[in-house]
């Protein structure tokens, strides 16, 4: 059912991570995978994900179908993880194979196996479970659960899981002083590669502004929305809006918290009888801890976040499924609903699968189903601005600036639709649009860098030079500055300044095809064809097919054959 998926392209995140990742390119770049977040501004410390997207590219290049196939071969291990997982916990097969059969057809999953920047659940998910399964090797277990800190921060919850199987009677707690210790070892290790490598950079979280006893009041109603997505997902998206919770008297708590009341006292009185049913709903409620927002986070929910804790929910049925199977009335009526129930999440998860072919297209899924997205409505100006159409791009990004919650928000929706008017050569309107983001957002060094390009294709140079600078004054760290000051200066007939401002943009971003590209043009005007050989011979080390930077390097070969 994800066959499909490799057809599917780059979307939304798998731009920054792969796409436009040089650190995903050249095994060199290794240390750099190991000792920086998974992306800039971020505080996610995920590199074996990055080591995945380093060996999917050195296979197939940005052929985006080997990633894919990547995604879906791990969802199919982790799927096969959790049948030995299911049968250690149940003791009954065919329980553990509807289990794991529910589990790997249904379309809540679809965001992390359709969506390479989801693959971080798979990762954390397949190495959890081998901790798991090595629960009697102490050491072989902690090594499996440092693999799944490196893919996801969230694996901590092995360790609750672990004392749910002890607990529950589902392994023998042999050795636990020196596999807790091996745990608590891991642990530290893993807090201290954190600390050490990502520092305490400020990062704006959506959360983080709103109180912790408000977020905990919000999360019965988002326990209750998961539970009903697991049994009937049909409208799947990534902008689920989720209005807080305000006093314990607040309808949105008491009614989903009188219901799971409700639940939880029928599974205490069946504990007895339905274990492994009370067993499910305790796995489900320790692997959503992690997304608890206890520790505030992006949103309230999200599909992917259900990874691991549906699997509680799938042994649950899986063994009121093979209990009905084995009853002779109720058999052969289990078996056609269990057909029937797979198939339908099969098809939802191929449908599910298309919508995520494109940026175009999940993004216009998603405003489908979440018409008042911010997020959505701005990504989906976006894509139509990189797609040549600024008109439509300025409809959504205008829908977006509507909805728009803080300064920082109408300031990003203020910049792309500078970039709209720019390339619908409204220059002047595009230059209103930058100081009103500037005006919003405070000095910013990407802005200024737009505005110098503005005001270039407008032939105010001198402008463009200003803006560069204050760019540069902003974030003296911003290399496409220096790139676009090169620009600026060599249009003005200052090669001796641009060379500079090239150099610098290669010395703080090795990567800087553009600016490898800017120097090597005026080694070439100044007769120096060596030098410029080697210049454009770095550019086409970062775009090894880029036919400008080839007929640029062979008229640096003949100026050195005259």
């Amino acid at each position: 059912m994800y066959a499909n998926t490799l057809a599917n392209g780059f979307v939304w995140d798998d731009v920054l991570l792969i796409v436009d990742n040089p650190r995903i390119k050249s095994w060199d770049r290794i240390p750099e995978l190991v000792t920086r977040p998974l992306a800039q501004d971020t505080q996610y410390y995920r590199p074996l994900q990055g080591l995945t997207f380093l060996t999917d590219y050195a296979v197939n290049g940005l052929a985006p179908a080997g990633f894919h196939l990547t995604n879906v071969a791990l969802h199919a291990l982790v799927a096969l993880l959790f049948y030995r997982v299911s049968r250690m916990i149940l003791r009954d097969s065919v329980a553990a194979l509807v289990a794991a059969l529910l589990f790997a057809v249904h379309p809540i999953h679809t965001e992390a196996v359709a969506y390479l920047a989801g693959r971080t659940d798979s990762l954390a998910a397949l190495f959890l479970l081998s901790a798991l399964l090595l629960y009697r090797s102490p050491y072989l277990s902690a090594g499996a659960f440092l693999l799944a800190l490196l893919a996801r921060e969230s694996a901590l919850v092995l360790v609750p899981l672990v004392i749910l199987l002890e607990a529950g009677g589902v392994v023998a707690p042999r050795r636990r002083l020196e596999r807790y210790g091996a745990y608590a070892v891991v642990m530290a290790l893993y807090a201290a590669m954190r600390a050490t490598f990502l520092g305490d950079q400020p990062v704006h979280i959506a959360n983080a502004a709103i109180p912790l006893g408000t977020r905990l009041l919000t999360m019965p109603k988002v326990v209750l929305s998961y539970l009903a997505l697991l049994v009937l997902p049909l409208r799947l998206h990534m902008e689920r809006r989720v209005f807080p919770a305000t006093s314990v008297l607040d309808p949105s708590f008491l009614g989903p918290a009188s219901v799971l009341f409700l639940f939880a006292t029928l599974l205490f009185e069946s504990r007895a009888t339905a274990w492994p049913i009370v067993f499910g709903a305790l796995w489900f409620l320790v692997a959503l801890l992690p997304f608890a927002n206890v520790v505030p986070l992006d949103a309230f929910m999200a599909e992917h976040w259900l990874y691991v804790p549906s699997m509680g929910v799938f042994m649950a049925a899986g063994w009121s499924v093979a209990r009905s199977l084995r009853r002779p009335r109720r058999g052969p009526v289990a078996a056609v609903a269990l057909a029937v129930v797979l198939a339908a999440y099969s098809a939802r998860t191929m449908s599910r699968n298309r919508e995520w072919a494109t940026e175009a297209s999940i993004f216009e899924a998603t405003v489908r189903d979440s018409p008042s997205s911010f997020r959505a409505l701005s990504n989906l100006g976006r894509v139509y601005l990189e797609a040549g159409d600024p008109e439509r791009a300025l409809d959504f990004l205008t829908q977006a600036l509507a909805r728009a919650a803080t300064p920082r928000d109408e300031a990003i929706v203020h910049a792309n639709r500078a970039l709209a008017h720019g390339l619908a050569g409204r220059h002047a309107d595009a230059v209103r649009e930058y100081r009103r983001a500037i005006e919003l957002k405070g000095a910013d060094a990407q802005i200024y860098t737009n505005l110098a390009g503005t005001y270039l294709a407008m032939g105010q140079t001198d402008e463009a030079k200003q803006a560069l600078e204050e760019a540069i004054a902003t974030d003296p760290g911003y290399a496409p500055a220096y790139n676009n000051l090169g620009v600026v200066l060599e249009e003005m007939g200052d090669r001796e300044h641009a060379r500079e401002a090239y150099l610098n943009a290669i010395r703080i971003d090795p990567d800087s095809m553009e600016a490898y590209v800017g120097l090597g043009d005026i080694q070439l005007a100044d007769g120096h064809p060596d030098l410029a050989e080697r210049s454009f011979r770095a550019a086409l080390r970062l775009q090894p097919h880029s036919t400008d930077v080839q007929e640029r390097l062979q008229r640096a070969l003949d100026a050195q054959r005259r």
